[in-house]
């Protein structure tokens, strides 16, 4: 999240500032040229004179005239500055994962805040035999202060009609799912099942602001002599998920585990601020002071010669990497040998710093599937 988001959320911003006008003049030589260029066009300039200094493969970007950013267009701001993005990325078929957001997209990456229903649902199948032909749709999880949330919706219900449509897994029904989750319907009237039969519903749930927890679920399991930590960890947000595990752990000290498991099976990832403030938490004492992860920037960052986030965001010589080495710091009381983590094929990126961290110091054992792969 870091070697990414910070230039291209910087792209709604560069409008209106000062050193625009001087890049745009470097760029077409003549001021007469320069008063034609749009909001736009300097739009789409700043995404490829950003992303020219910070992307990690930038010596693959060729000059601005052979690249020539105003060619990408779009219906908004937003996609016309991620299909210059996505020429980049052509470049470079091992980028899966550089994007463009605009700043409140961004700050809501850190802060949880969202306007949507509040919940995720998946196609699975209940037949136990084949042939596996009955598909249906099932709640993942639930953000406790959403919309859905507080209507009562729980993880393992289904989802049995939106409005008069009864869901199957036709194309009819897909269609009315995308309009519904990420289109532009805002209410609609849902019903669903509940594990033990009966429904809930239907019920109208309207999007809405809400902030989203982390932390969806913790409990402390006993096996034998044992006692078990276990907690879902849905996402990497900023603040607001560091006050959750450190509130989740101090009850998991309280009540003396001795083993801890983490499920990241929806855990995208997020903040590494926030990954480090995990990382220190599960980390045993003998791992403290000790490597958790270095940043490596590319040449034109370490070098200094990045002229343009130095001139227009102050960034100096700030990029080498012994300036950019996080160590652990051991936090609380638990001094765990080893931890368990669920994951799926979405659990990335700062879930998987989380894994890749901890390995050298505890033994780590993952259950479940190979993760997305973000390095």
């Amino acid at each position: 999240m870091r070697n990414f988001i910070l230039p291209l959320m910087l792209c709604s911003l560069i409008i209106g500032t000062s050193c625009q006008k001087k890049s745009e003049m470097n760029l077409t030589g003549t001021d007469s040229t320069a008063v034609k260029a749009t909001r736009l066009d300097l739009l789409r300039d700043s995404v490829y004179l950003y992303t020219k200094e910070v992307y990690l493969w930038n010596t693959l970007l060729p000059g601005y005239a052979q690249f020539n950013p105003r060619q990408y267009s779009g219906a908004t701001e937003i996609a016309s500055a991620t299909n210059v993005m996505n020429g980049v990325r052509a470049l470079q078929p091992l980028d899966r994962f550089s994007f463009v957001t605009s700043t409140a997209a961004a700050a809501g990456l850190q802060t949880g805040e969202d306007v949507d229903l509040g919940f995720l649902i998946k196609p699975a199948s209940i037949d136990r035999a084949y042939p596996i032909d009955s598909v249906y749709w099932f709640v993942n999880y639930v953000y406790a202060s959403s919309p859905a949330g507080k209507a009562g919706v729980q993880r393992g219900m289904m989802l049995s009609k939106i409005n008069t449509t009864k869901l199957d897994y036709s194309n009819a029904t897909v269609a009315v799912l995308n309009d519904i989750f990420y289109g532009a319907t805002t209410s609609a009237s849902f019903q669903f099942i509940k594990a033990d039969g009966t429904a809930l519903g239907p019920i109208t749930l309207t999007k809405a602001s809400y902030v989203a927890n982390s932390v969806l679920y913790r409990t402390v399991l006993t096996s034998g002599a044992k006692k078990v930590g276990y907690v879902v960890f849905n996402q990497f947000f900023a603040e607001p998920s560091r006050k959750e595990l450190g509130d989740v752990f101090t009850y998991f000290s309280s009540q003396g585990i001795t083993d801890l498991v983490v499920d990241l099976r929806y855990n995208g990832g997020g903040s590494t601020g926030t990954q480090d403030t995990l990382a220190n938490l599960i980390a045993p004492l003998s791992a403290n002071n000790k490597t958790m992860y270095q940043y490596l920037y590319n040449e034109t960052l370490q070098k200094n010669e990045h002229q343009l986030i130095k001139k227009s965001l102050g960034y100096g010589n700030i990029f080498s990497s012994a300036g950019n080495t996080q160590v652990f710091k051991k936090a609380g009381s638990l001094n765990l040998s080893r931890v368990f983590f669920i994951v799926t094929g979405s659990t990335a990126s700062a879930s998987e710093l989380l894994i890749n961290n901890l390995k050298p110091y505890m033994n780590v054992q993952i259950i479940g599937d190979t993760t997305y792969g973000k390095p």
